[in-house]
């Protein structure tokens, strides 16, 4: 009884003493405040208790004095308040912009407010409106409008020197402008430096802008010059990171290529350098982020996963130059906000969140990203994941903490660090992934973030003060009274009720986490805002003593658990002790932090100038000019002083005492005072040359290099497929490999022609794997059948419309002979998300685009099989709900260039095959071909090129078996007049010709022609002989030897071309149709195999031979059979032997004039491709090989690295050409006087042999074109029914009769005349004046235009008639039986001035002279006085002449051909191809290979109102 007595007064007790001690918690002071109207922003007075509140939409400024207790309206502003702002640097300067011209300013943290005026109504809805001065707060500058009428004025900036004391005065026109004093770490140029980005017109056009830079209110201005002199225009805009500032250059406006340029002094600005083969920094795709002192971050987001907003972080070296990848896939928004925060206070720690499935989310098997987050002690160097007490989750991959960051902030101010030394605050969630924002807890850490533990359950905004003695939280998922506190750094808390249920919009206190005051934010159920001021003053009555309630906290841990080192110094803070109760109270002044000194090591130092880090040797290798301190050998001295290569980092503080310094000079002995040459490159580097081998399990059947694009200004990425059905990927030009879509087996790869960013993997079922960004992501897509097993290309392209595709498949073909099994095609306008059925039994369907005249983008041409079983050519424009036939009995037709050809079987023979061409796909027009050409239909057509305005086509005439030959034929310019070009040309079985275009050269080209066309045709070895044309295959002539070969000896063939020429094997005997003589970057440079002889003899049996001047003379350069490339366009060659095992490759950096060595591997290796990118600009060239067959079925890739061959890029300057690297190039005619080619001499930039630098990206598109040359033979070639007789004239075929030129009266209304045809007419590309016009002999006005036609003539009358006409008939008259026969004989014929006239008579010979001098004499005066008139009109009114025909680009496309042949149907294996452009393959090797507006608004950089980003001009 007295036991259970006892126990209940016990338990009595107890309660009552919980119930006291519940009671007297702690209760905070509440202030409850209510607006009117939302609240646009915030400020808070740093080290006071003032903070200001803007109301919106009334434009009033309230000001609270005591942490937000009580509020006062300002009302010397009333609502005339459009922007308020306080002053980063100054913690008691403010200032409100009114919405007209009147503002205010305090200086006394809002005391008292002072008017200042504006000429013009400041720019309130500007990101920045002021810029201000981080070392005198009275410089600023405040961005305007523009006077009235004021013209060419973007935007003015005026400035206050006073502290707006004085009304401010115009600065400038601009774009933008900062001081770059803009923070506290930009401390190394002149106090009163302004930076700008402005244009000479006021034009806000990125192309116009420049940075200009003056250090005296823009009195005078300089414009800023980077690297190499280079102006610093096309900006897209300034900033400054840490002590660093930086300009934005749009290096290419194509594709938006972006270059920084970083400055610390304002005066030198450096390009910097980003990895090779990384993605490029592109417009509106990259952030500045906060910096730290001696190194900028920068987030790039690449064109792989810019939909996917998934970046790449960078980090520079100290002097903002070089930049290394840092971590791959942070997490992006679409505002270019990245989720990075770097800790206040504490040096190097980072936290960063990244996209774990990111590979999912870019091949498609993905669609919602899961984020990791990730933690950085050293500035980023490393990073690993987070660690959670007392729980299984210790920081790795299976299980980390992963918080919820600056793209998911609930409130102001840094997201999760403060000013209290350590304390980090984070709404986070355990596991592999983060979760959802309400399904995630309050998190805390006590040691910066390497380990957390849970504190509260549920999401919650939260704040720090007394230096992190108090924490406060409130829930934000609902609306609430409650909020909670902790004076045990989040272990326990206590509650307080508001006494108001709300939801927080805001939670805040003074800047520096200090105060015991709070201020909250909130929004009422009923939807009211306001304020809620929480007073925790008294929460402990003891001021905590320094000496006993402190410990020493150092702030950053090894992985052995000591302080760690950053920047030479650890870090350590005195924070108050866990359990002391006391309150800190040291109000407004936060901790500082204390360093103390490490021993030097290898992290404290970087390379120095003119040395770069070597990642293959880890050591700082010499790239520049080093010289040492020769002053000190003397006889007591035997050694000098060379630098090491090291530099201690700028900022570092390590102590050197312990430890041996990395930047102790050198002691070099002085008899190698050479010292510095010699050892450029450092003796563990065998050569400059790198190479890069890999090796791979099963054989290359074919890979593909991916061209520049619009949207990429690379050529490094290459896709590769082996025999295995395996797809590998490098995106570095052949250094490093990555197999890609390994769950799919991919028959064939497809490269999208017009969008070589488009890649389509074509697998084993009815999945297209397609990648749009050059195969860094990858989609799948249906098709509606499975692909065709006819031969039929799959996928054809449009050429304008990238997402639309026909797809050609098969249905009923499981067996495929029976009769159901037949092709369909579909197309799709999507990308392949919906298809819908084009037309069946086809032998294939396309886009018809890029004809002369415009066509329909929907215009789709089929070739359908018909009820009678042959194919008609069928066209529609609604995807074939209406068709119309265009041409019956079609065996193919091809899109190339201006034209689309088809051949159809004659419907009167059918025995014979007719050509016919369309330019405006509509109409078709049958092709007239020579009289003495037929085509049976057992024989082919192949077009060869139609880049110059015209058709060349081959029509074979031999269709023996190993035997083939024919004729090439050359059209008009509408495709639809021939004549024969050249006769024999060879052709292989396949439909293949020898005949190849010299890329980057109008109208040479190179063919072989079977010089025993008669035996062959009976079964004999044909006889091949090469030939070369000048003038667009109007002439043809045979290959001019060199008199000596590689070894100095003489040839022994001799005599005439025919006996002795250079003959070259060509396209038919390729293994490789890419591997062309010549290179459209290399121009006038070609390199082929042959032989000095007779004939060609067999390629195994050739030689390599090389020309530099477009063909007109060659060099042989190397014994045997060599494959070769162009490099760094036409600076390196690079040959490799082609027939023998080898592991030695040769190359010449001047033009062929001398060549070194290098081996490039250890063992001997069978070399079946060299390659490089498809421009030939690249300095890395790569091989494909095979290794020995005891190794079994591999293959290998090896990279050769030309670049550090030399550092310098070539120096350009059109303007001053005697002090450049370049030489002036001007192409010509061998058998003509000067340097005109087609009627006009031009010059074209080449590099100068032996110049020790590298051309790179300059753009050497032709110099200039000097002028127009007068008409020669070379400019000519014979007009249809017209042939080439023997001694070079044109002759009219027997039986036929002359064009009928009278017809362009008709066909082109308005002509006023014609000419009589003459046997000639003028090459296409000819652009000559004057002289020798061999096709203009004889005019006649056009009906209906005879007075025009005499106006344009001169008609002659009265005494001029008499004199010009009548005068030279009658002296013709005395001479006419003399010359008669003559005449009679010649009249007929015109000559093309190489024939030596047979011997006349003195009478002949003189009276013709005599009467051909007169009537020219007096028939010249009426063209005399004509060009008079003429020459006086052009001073006067200038000339509006052409001085060229429309004649294209003078860049040329890849020449390749297609053909059309009955047997084979179509073939298509390169460039303009008859079914499409994409090729079949062998070892078939296929060389193919963000942008928003324009603002640097996407460029962002931290330090604004406590975010670690905010944007920047």
């Amino acid at each position: 009884m007295l036991g259970n007595k006892f126990s209940f007064h016990y338990g009595l007790l107890i309660g009552l003493l919980w119930i006291g001690t519940t009671c007297l918690a702690f209760q905070p002071v509440i202030s409850k405040n209510t607006f009117d109207k939302e609240y646009q922003s915030l400020v808070y007075f740093e080290d006071s208790s003032s903070v200001m509140i803007h109301e919106y939409p009334e434009n009033y400024v309230h000001i609270s004095k005591d942490d937000g207790a009580t509020w006062k309206r300002i009302n010397s502003v009333g609502n005339n308040a459009a922007r308020v702002i306080k002053h980063p640097f100054n913690n008691l300067y403010a200032y409100i912009i009114g919405k007209d011209t009147t503002h205010w300013f305090t200086k006394d943290a809002g005391e008292t407010w002072a008017e200042f005026k504006t000429e013009v109504k400041v720019r309130a809805s500007e990101k920045r409106v002021i810029e201000f001065h981080s070392s005198n707060p009275n410089y600023m500058l405040l961005i305007c409008g523009c006077k009235e009428n004021e013209k060419n004025c973007a935007q003015k900036y005026y400035y206050t020197n006073d502290g707006f004391e004085s009304n401010p005065s115009e600065l400038t026109s601009a774009i933008s402008c900062l001081f770059s004093h803009n923070n506290l770490d930009m401390i190394a140029t002149k106090n009163e430096t302004i930076i700008c980005v402005s244009s000479p017109d006021n034009n806000i056009a990125t192309s116009d802008r420049q940075v200009i830079i003056s250090d005296d209110w823009f009195k005078s201005g300089d414009i800023v010059l980077g690297t190499d002199g280079v102006i610093l225009d096309n900006i897209l805009g300034i900033a400054v990171a840490g002590s660093f500032l930086i300009a934005a250059k749009i290096e290419d406006p194509k594709t938006g290529d972006i270059g920084l340029y970083v400055s610390k002094d304002a005066i030198t600005w450096n390009l910097a350098e980003f990895p090779d083969g990384d993605d490029k920094l592109v417009e509106n795709a990259f952030t500045l982020l906060e910096s730290s002192f001696n190194s900028v971050h920068v987030d790039i987001l690449p064109n792989s996963t810019k939909d996917l907003n998934m970046g790449l972080l960078y980090l520079s070296n100290s002097d903002g130059t070089r930049f290394t990848k840092s971590i791959n896939y942070t997490n992006r928004a679409s505002s270019g906000y990245v989720d990075i925060e770097k800790v206040v206070n504490i040096d190097g720690i980072i936290f960063v969140n990244t996209v774990s499935n990111a590979k999912d989310l870019i091949t498609g098997r993905a669609v919602e990203k899961e984020i990791r987050t990730k933690i950085s002690i050293d500035d980023g160097r490393t990073w690993r994941y987070i660690s959670v007490e007392g729980t299984d989750c210790k920081g790795d991959e299976s299980c980390g903490l992963n918080l919820h960051s600056v793209n998911e902030k609930k409130q102001s101010g840094r997201v999760f660090s403060t000013n209290a030394p350590g304390i980090i605050l984070a709404v986070a969630s355990p596991g592999n992934k983060l979760e959802k924002y309400d399904n995630s807890d309050l998190y805390i850490s006590e040691d910066a973030g390497l380990t957390w533990r849970l504190s509260r359950k549920g999401p919650h905004v939260y704040e720090v003060g007394d230096q992190g003695n108090l924490i406060i939280a409130m829930p934000n998922n609902l609306p609430t009274s409650n909020m909670f506190y902790s004076l045990d750094r989040g272990r326990s808390w206590e509650i307080v009720d508001l006494k108001y249920k709300t939801s927080p919009v805001d939670l805040t206190t003074t800047p520096d986490s200090t105060s015991l005051k709070f201020l909250l934010l909130d929004r009422s159920p009923e939807e009211k805002v306001g304020t809620i001021s929480i007073n925790f003053e008294g929460v402990y009555n003891k001021v905590c003593n320094a000496d006993i309630d402190f410990e020493k906290w150092y702030a950053r841990y090894d992985g052995n658990g000591s302080p760690g080192c950053l920047m030479g110094h650890k870090q350590y803070f005195w924070r108050k002790k866990l359990d002391a109760k006391c309150v800190v109270g040291n109000l407004y002044n936060e901790p500082i932090a204390i360093e103390e000194n490490c021993s030097c090591t290898d992290q404290d130092y970087e390379c120095d100038f003119n040395f770069t880090f070597d990642p293959i040797s880890k050591k700082c290798l010499m790239t520049g000019n080093v010289k040492g301190n020769i002053n000190e050998c003397s006889s007591s001295s035997p050694t000098f002083s060379f630098p090491s290569g090291y530099r201690l980092i700028p900022g570092n503080t390590c102590t050197k005492e312990n430890s041996p310094s990395k930047e102790e000079p050198l002691k070099i002995s002085c008899s190698e005072k050479d010292y510095g040459e010699k050892n450029k490159l450092v003796p563990e580097v065998a050569t400059s040359i790198e190479r890069y081998p890999n090796e791979l399990n099963g054989r290359i059947i074919d890979y593909f290099y991916l061209e520049k694009s619009d949207t990429s200004s690379t050529e490094e990425t290459i896709i590769m497929r082996t025999l295995d059905n395996e797809v590998f990927i490098s995106h570095n030009q052949g250094k490093d490999w990555k197999r890609v879509i390994e769950d799919y087996e991919i028959l064939s790869i497809v490269v999208n022609p017009y969008f070589p960013d488009q890649v389509y993997f074509v697998t084993t079922g009815n999945e297209v794997i397609f990648s749009a960004d050059r195969v860094r992501s990858y989609v799948k897509f249906i098709v509606p059948v499975p692909i065709n097993s006819m031969g039929i290309n799959a996928l054809s392209f449009h050429m304008t419309k990238p997402n639309w595709l026909i797809w050609t498949g098969e249905i009923g073909c499981n067996n495929p002979f029976s009769p159901e099994c037949k092709s369909i095609a579909f197309y799709s306008t999507n990308q392949g998300k919906t298809w819908a059925e084009l037309q069946s039994d086809i032998l294939q369907c396309t886009w018809i685009g890029g004809l002369k005249f415009k066509t329909d983008d929907s215009l789709i041409y089929c070739q359908k099989k018909n009820d009678q079983g042959i194919y008609d050519l069928i066209s529609s424009t609604n995807y074939f709900k209406k068709s119309e036939k265009l041409l019956e009995d079609v065996l193919g037709f091809a899109n190339s260039h201006e034209f689309v050809f088809a051949a159809r079987k004659d419907p009167d023979d059918r025995k014979s095959l007719k050509a016919f061409v369309s330019v405006d796909g509509k109409k078709f027009v049958q092709a007239d071909f020579p009289v003495d050409v037929s085509v049976d239909h057992q024989q082919a057509y192949t077009l060869l090129d139609s880049s110059t305005h015209s058709i060349f086509l081959h029509i074979t005439s031999n269709n023996r078996p190993g035997t083939e030959f024919g004729t090439i034929l050359k059209s008009n310019s509408n495709g639809t007049s021939y004549v024969t070009s050249v006769d024999n040309v060879n052709r292989n079985e396949q439909g293949y010709v020898d005949f190849e275009k010299i890329q980057g050269l109008e109208g040479i080209a190179i063919i072989n022609t079977v010089e025993n066309p008669e035996s062959s045709r009976k079964g004999s070895k044909k006889v091949l002989k090469t030939k070369i044309t000048y003038n667009d295959g109007g002439e043809w002539s045979y290959l001019v030897p060199p008199q000596f070969d590689s070894e100095g000896k003489k040839y022994e063939c001799s005599g005439d071309l025919k006996g002795c020429s250079l003959n070259i094997h060509g396209y038919t005997e390729r293994a490789d149709y890419r591997d062309t003589f010549s290179s459209q970057s290399a121009i006038g440079m070609m390199i082929g195999v042959g032989n000095v002889g007779e004939s060609l003899t067999s390629i195994h049996d050739g030689n390599t031979f090389l020309t530099r001047d477009g063909g007109i003379t060659w060099k042989e350069i190397r014994k045997g059979y060599y494959m070769w490339e162009y490099g760094d366009q036409g600076s390196i060659l690079v040959i490799v032997n082609g027939k023998d095992n080898t592991n030695t490759l040769y190359y010449s950096l001047d033009e062929g004039d001398s060549w070194a060595e290098y081996k490039f591997s250890e063992e001997l290796i069978k070399v079946e491709d060299l390659a490089t990118v498809p421009s030939d600009s690249s300095r890395k060239f790569i091989i494909f090989g095979r290794p020995p067959l005891n190794k079994g079925e591999k293959s290998v890739i090896i990279q050769i690295d030309f670049s550090k061959l030399t550092e310098r890029q070539c120096y350009l300057n059109p303007n001053d050409e005697d002090n450049d690297d370049f030489e002036l190039w001007s192409p010509r005619h061998p058998f003509q006087e000067g340097n005109c080619l087609f009627g006009h001499e031009i010059t074209y930039h080449r590099k100068i042999p032996g110049r020790d630098c590298y051309i790179g990206n300059l753009d050497l598109t032709p110099h200039a074109t000097v002028s127009n040359c007068a008409c020669t033979r070379q400019d000519y070639e014979c007009d249809f029914n017209y042939f080439r007789a023997d001694d070079g004239s044109c002759q009219l075929v027997n039986g036929l009769s002359p064009p009928d030129n009278s017809l362009i009266c008709s066909e082109m209304p308005g002509t006023i005349e014609y000419w009589v045809p003459t046997g000639y007419r003028r090459v296409p590309l000819s652009t000559c004046e004057g002289g020798n016009e061999l096709d203009k002999i004889e005019s006649h006005p056009c009906p209906g235009k005879e007075k025009e036609y005499e106006d344009r003539n001169g008609g002659l009358h009265g005494f001029m008639f008499l004199v010009v006409v009548l005068l030279p008939i009658m002296m013709f008259a005395l001479v006419i039986y003399l010359v008669w026969q003559h005449f009679n004989s010649q009249r007929y014929t015109i000559r093309l001035g190489d024939e030596e006239l047979e011997e006349e008579s003195l009478i002949i010979k003189y009276g013709v002279n005599v009467v051909a001098g007169v009537v020219a004499a007096v028939s010249i005066i009426p063209t005399l006085t004509k060009s008079v008139i003429q020459l006086i009109k052009s001073r006067i009114y200038g000339s509006y002449n052409n001085r060229f025909t429309t004649r294209g680009s003078f860049s040329r496309n890849s020449y390749g051909y297609s053909d059309l042949d009955v047997e084979d149907r179509l073939h298509s294996e390169q460039g303009v191809g008859l079914l499409d452009d994409e090729e079949e393959d062998n070892f078939d090797i296929d060389e193919e290979d963000d942008s928003g507006n324009d603002a640097i608004d996407n460029v962002i950089v931290g330090n604004e109102d406590r975010n670690s980003q905010s944007d920047s001009e």
